[in-house]
């Protein structure tokens, strides 16, 4: 009742913007009408439009995002979105979202060829930022490993990174991760990186990221704790998060933690062989090295894909040596 009066008596305010995108957004649990839930979207509009082009249409889009998935009001998600995709200045990125919303409307009243004609805008927006991506990230050129100092050395560094694609802060350990990726073999670093549901839903994370998570968190409760952690073989490191502009320092501040590992060996000696067939992945091991190992030895195996396409809600397009499952 507050919000409907804030929106019925503050023409013209933002805050009849803020209250009626509230009501819509919980227009199913209210079991607001259509008209209802018209009247709170062209109270939004109106009162958004004082405040100029960019906040009328990304209030439109905000109002179809609403709208789409409750009974009833696909007409009026439609209607809206195709108001906000009517501002064709908007950045790249923005216009992605804005037309994804679009595309799902017109699907939901039944305009297939509008819809595909949208998707196929959407691809070729997607394109082009992953193309300008993929040229700008890392934003610094990762200088590679020299090779180890004693040549006998064998020991392979692990760093076990626990990751978001909704966190801001695991920008800058994301990126630099990628860049050890380029700047070291896989016989001296193995990457893993572990997507959590923190501070948001991950479409990447599983019961095998989230398991791997509470076992380290187990162990080291003051040390793991949230997003973005690393972990080096085994042991939290003290390297934190940043934005895009930090991650060349995250970078070298992992390269001084992994380097010393390098220089160290191992008796243990893995085999290994993978081969797919349609959905099912055949994982061959041979295990090999010390002639009693402790009883607290375990061989651990993970299923990792190579690089998952995801723009998610930090900005980082591509993830990595992602772990799917164990």
């Amino acid at each position: 009742d507050l919000y409907r009066a804030v929106v019925k008596g503050n023409p013209g305010s933002l805050a009849t913007v803020s209250a009626a995108l509230y009501l819509l957004d919980r227009a199913a649990d209210l079991k607001a009408t259509p008209a209802e839930a018209e009247g709170w979207a062209a109270a939004a509009v109106k009162a958004a439009d004082r405040y100029g082009p960019r906040l009328v249409a990304d209030t439109a889009d905000k109002v179809a995002a609403a709208a789409l998935d409750v009974d009833g009001l696909a007409p009026l998600a439609a209607v809206y979105a195709r108001a906000a995709a009517a501002d064709d200045t908007a950045p790249p990125a923005r216009r992605v979202r804005v037309l994804t919303t679009l595309a799902a409307a017109e699907e939901k009243v039944g305009q297939k060829e509008a819809a595909a004609t949208v998707r196929a805008t959407i691809a070729k927006l997607d394109a082009e930022l992953d193309a300008a991506y993929r040229k700008a990230v890392p934003p610094f050129k990762p200088e590679p490993f020299a090779g180890r100092k004693d040549a006998a050395a064998n020991r392979v560094a692990v760093l076990e990174l626990f990751t978001g694609t909704q966190c801001p802060p695991c920008v800058a350990a994301d990126v630099a991760a990628d860049a050890l990726i380029a700047a070291y073999p896989p016989a001296a670093l193995v990457v893993l990186q572990y997507h959590e549901h923190i501070p948001g839903p991950d479409p990447l994370t599983n019961p095998t990221s989230v398991a791997r998570m509470d076992y380290y968190r187990d162990r080291f409760e003051d040390q793991v704790r949230g997003t973005p952690t690393a972990v080096l073989n085994g042991t939290p490191t003290d390297v934190d998060g940043g934005g895009m502009e930090d991650a060349k320092e995250k970078f070298g501040e992992y390269r001084k933690r992994i380097d010393p590992l390098l220089e160290k060996s191992s008796a243990v000696r893995l085999t290994g062989s993978a081969a797919r067939a349609g959905d099912a992945v055949t994982v061959g091991v041979g295990v090999g090295g010390p002639a009693d190992p402790a009883a607290t030895v375990k061989l651990r195996l993970f299923l990792v894909e190579d690089e998952v396409r995801y723009a998610g809600g930090n900005g980082v397009r591509f993830r990595h040596h992602v772990v799917r499952g164990v």
